[in-house]
């Protein structure tokens, strides 16, 4: 990318400066916020764990961030090359929200180059086009993405691309015992602009056009945060979110406390054990992640000994700042946590302009489910009709413009330099804004629109879809779907009933990500649910009547789909 492909009017905040060239020594790092304050926090607490993951089984203080880090910028200088002029060099990711997806990002910029998330819940073909998109000639990805990672590299080299292909790696030692033994400093001779692209993300956002490549700069990466040492951040992650998981991954670095992560697979018991301890202070999810925790305390906390009851309630009262944001959230869900003491804090952002730019607090006065409060701290909102309109937003973190597109960059600013979010508001008389939905959402079938989407995953047989009665506050019917997975493909299934069990719930997984990509495109965000169903001998084709039958939720209102998305409890309505 260069300053050529930006649109004029913003070339001054675009231009990319010189990268630094850091390949002299493993242990010089950019003299740029993020690494300023990670060295400070890990001179004044070396050993104190910065980020644990559940999921991976890792606790991981600043000595082994700081090694795992150098290790894997190693790997990425011997395989790429180096950063020079006005060029931006382009290194792609494929790999879940994870410690690794952590260490991998921090070894892309603290080697002077940018890093491309690869969406997941698609297919080889689209992850390629994104890489083609950035010129990226190399890519990382975690052990158990190889597969659709041989099927990139493949399609890549067929079209002519040259891409390598590199799974992450911790080192094969331990971390040194002291910090100082990594002889970690800053780069204070070459200058790194913080308009230099720091990351491309892909995003088609709610509009349901090309995706887009949103560049966003080293001000990403440099909020002015501080936080006591002892705060924790709770991430349940879902892989559609990079942008928003972004903002949680690098608080620890900037704030100076711990990151807590947890999948949304590892379900709600897990995240009512890590607020019973009593430890977590910031949890942000999607609606449906605080759904599903409410549902199952009124399924499986509500009835037991006081006592027990109340050290869960305790807990969760205890977190100071529980953000839902991506969606609007049911005011049901909002009730339910207001009832129990935490009433949950609506935010709203979008990928362009780097994360949160309004939320509610503990002091909103309205109690509407679309209020999305004030403006954050250094951001600037109006409307594009005085009190009503599109909401119109100035970020200091907002995006350097789309990749290659410096049309559709200028046309997304007005002339004062406010982002048009496409999305429409209202303004109270106390400064509070009212969410009212997209503008111009282009209309789509949602049965149609979700079968061809999900079709075209490589390890689906078939799938078929049905509108189905579901009454709640908002709707009277859902979108319901039932798909059969492949036997031998990309998610193969193995002979032993264990294996196919295991093969089973990474479809889920997959499809998971896949189904929430198509609800968020849809008109309104009609609620959809799914089965996922194994490969079958019989070669029997679905129709209607299985949707039907394998989703029950008009005989039986707390069944619970393999997927769910905006399927209300009844309990909570």
């Amino acid at each position: 990318m260069t300053a050529s492909n930006l649109p004029s009017g913003h070339q001054h905040r675009h231009q990319p400066a010189a990268m630094a060239n850091l390949s002299d020594s493993s242990t010089v790092l950019p003299n740029v916020p993020l690494f300023q304050r990670m060295l400070e926090h890990a001179t004044a607490r070396p050993f104190d764990t910065v980020i644990s993951d559940k999921g991976l089984d890792i606790e991981a203080n600043y000595i082994k961030i700081f090694a795992d880090l150098q290790h894997m910028r190693d790997v990425i200088q011997k395989n790429t090359q180096s950063p020079t002029g006005q060029e931006t060099t382009f290194v792609s990711l494929l790999i879940p929200v994870n410690y690794q997806f952590i260490i991998c990002f921090l070894a892309i910029l603290a080697s002077g180059r940018a890093f491309v998330p690869i969406r997941f819940g698609h297919n080889a073909k689209y992850a390629l086009e994104s890489i083609q998109r950035c010129n990226s000639n190399c890519m990382i990805y975690s052990p158990e993405e190889e597969d659709i990672a041989m099927e990139i590299k493949q399609l890549a080299a067929a079209s002519g691309h040259s891409l390598d292909i590199l799974p992450f790696q911790l080192p094969t030692t331990p971390p040194p015992d002291e910090l100082s033994d990594l002889g970690l400093h800053l780069d204070t001779q070459t200058p790194l602009s913080l308009e230099t692209p720091a990351m491309v993300t892909f995003s088609s956002g709610t509009t349901g056009f090309k995706p887009k490549g949103i560049i966003h700069s080293w001000r990403f990466f440099s909020r002015p945060w501080r936080l006591p040492p002892f705060a924790v951040f709770l991430l349940v992650v879902d892989p559609f979110h990079v942008i928003s998981y972004l903002n949680s991954m690098i608080t620890p670095f900037l704030g100076g406390c711990k990151l807590q992560i947890i999948t949304r697979e590892q379900g709600a018991a897990e995240i009512w054990e890590q607020m019973r301890s009593g430890r977590i202070t910031s949890f942000s999810a999607l609606p449906g992640v605080w759904e599903d925790v409410a549902w199952y305390y009124r399924s499986h906390i509500q009835d037991l000994p006081r006592e027990v009851r109340e050290s869960y309630l305790a807990g969760a009262k205890r977190v100071v700042y529980p953000y839902s944001m991506g969606v609007v959230t049911p005011s049901s869900v909002l009730r339910f946590w207001s009832d129990i003491g935490r009433p949950l804090l609506n935010a709203f952002g979008a990928t362009e302009l780097g994360g949160l730019a309004l939320s509610t607090t503990a002091e909103t006065e309205s109690d509407h489910y679309r209020c999305i409060g004030k403006p954050s701290a250094n951001v600037a909102v109006k409307l594009s009709e005085g009190n009503r309109g599109e909401l119109l937003v100035k970020s200091p973190t907002a995006m350097l413009g789309y990749l290659d597109d410096p049309e559709r960059t200028k046309s997304v600013y007005d002339e004062d330099g406010f982002y048009r979010t496409g999305d429409a508001a209202s303004v109270l008389p106390n400064g509070e804004y009212i969410y009212e939905g997209r503008i111009d959402k282009p209309a789509k079938d949602p049965i149609a629109f979700c079968e061809r989407a999900l079709s075209s995953l490589p390890f689906v047989d078939q799938v078929v879809g049905a509108m189905l009665p579901f009454e709640y506050e908002y709707a009277t019917h859902m979108a319901g779907f039932v798909v059969r997975i492949k036997r031998g493909s990309s998610v193969p299934t193995g002979p032993s009933g264990s294996e196919k069990a295991k093969d089973l719930s990474k479809a889920r997984y997959r499809l998971s990500i896949s189904v929430y990509g198509c609800y968020i495109q849809l008109d309104e965000m009609v609620p959809i649910a799914a089965r996922v169903l194994g490969p079958s001998s019989d070669r029997k084709h679905l129709d209607r009547k299985d949707v039907e039958y394998f989703l029950p939720y008009d005989k039986d209102p707390s069944f619970r789909a393999d997927i769910e998305y905006a399927v209300h409890r009844a309990c909570l309505n």
